[in-house]
């Protein structure tokens, strides 16, 4: 009994099927990256980093504010 590969594991130059744990291509020496999945970043993370940058910037403008205005340079 012959064993067959899946079908996502197709060089995508030349088409030829391999093992799931090669790294080139064994007909067109093609070097094969592995499919990885992009994961979405959440949401609240994304919320979260807009937060701490907006407040990073009000703080740097308040700085500059107080040894412009205060200081009166």
């Amino acid at each position: 009994m012959s064993k067959t590969m899946p079908a996502d594991h197709r060089c995508p130059s030349c088409g030829a099927v391999y093992p799931p744990t090669e790294l080139v291509c064994p007909q067109c020496r093609t070097i094969l990256t592995p499919a990885t999945s992009r994961k979405k970043t959440p949401p609240a993370v994304i919320a979260l980093l807009i937060l701490v940058i907006a407040a990073l910037f009000i703080y740097a403008v308040y700085l500059a504010w107080q040894e412009l205005v205060l200081h009166r340079f």
